[in-house]
């Protein structure tokens, strides 16, 4: 056997090595748990003043201050795509008609992305969720000289793109930017919740007649842990 056979056929094994071990490292299936943090700064309806009443009691609808939260979430990951469940929440300076207060943003996001590049360790990804969302604002709801913390329920969806990164074979982090959209429905403070759409701009003043609408674009990063 020649030396020149014998090192082609030493190379064509390492080649395969590689290759096996490549697809042993960044093809991983399997289940997961992450941590993971986002920016959400609001605009629309949340950036600006605005009160909406039912009768005798007004609602203050929060100007947020942008703010970076953190989620805690699960899901399953597949060479060519990622799935998973995400509880998010963030803290917000909030301008109530002149009067400081803070409102904390909470939500629950499926989400579904689309990764490139099977056996690389560096996935370029596209992003797909739903959430459910909803935002607890201290002082928010307002009876005579009663003051009550108010809570708008909603659903939102998100779009985004990034890229996936797998650092070792149970490890591997995400990051990206995502743009997301949210309308709130439904309000309560310390009582009965009102449809946002039946409530009035002003006291006696016209009706609403629409959901609170937002959206925010903002980085999102997580890391994660395979099974």
């Amino acid at each position: 056997m020649s030396k020149k056979f014998l090192a082609a056929i030493l190379a064509g094994l390492f080649a395969a090595s590689l290759t096996a071990a490549e697809e042993n490292k960044y093809s991983k299936n399997g289940f997961f748990i992450g941590i993971s943090g986002y920016n959400l700064a609001p605009r629309g309806d949340l950036n600006e003043s605005l009160v909406l009443w039912h009768f005798e009691k007004a609602f203050y609808v929060p100007k947020m201050k942008q703010a970076t939260g953190f989620g805690l979430g699960f899901g399953f990951i597949k060479p060519s795509a990622i799935w998973d469940i995400v509880f998010l929440r963030s803290s917000h300076e909030t301008d109530l008609e002149g009067t400081a207060s803070q409102t904390i943003f909470y939500s629950v996001e499926a989400t579904g992305r689309a990764l490139l590049f099977k056996k690389s360790p560096i996935q370029p990804n596209l992003l797909f969720g739903i959430s459910i969302p909803w935002l607890q604002v201290r002082k928010g709801a307002q009876l005579a000289d009663v003051t009550s913390n108010a809570t708008y329920y909603g659903m939102g969806l998100n779009l985004g793109a990034g890229l996936t990164i797998h650092l070792l074979p149970r490890l591997f982090i995400s990051g990206g930017v995502v743009y997301r959209y949210l309308g709130f429905l439904y309000v309560s403070g310390e009582g009965k919740g009102r449809d946002i759409n039946d409530l009035r701009v002003g006291h006696g003043g016209p009706e609403w007649g629409k959901l609170l609408r937002t959206q925010s674009l903002g980085p999102s990063f997580g890391m994660s842990f395979i099974f």
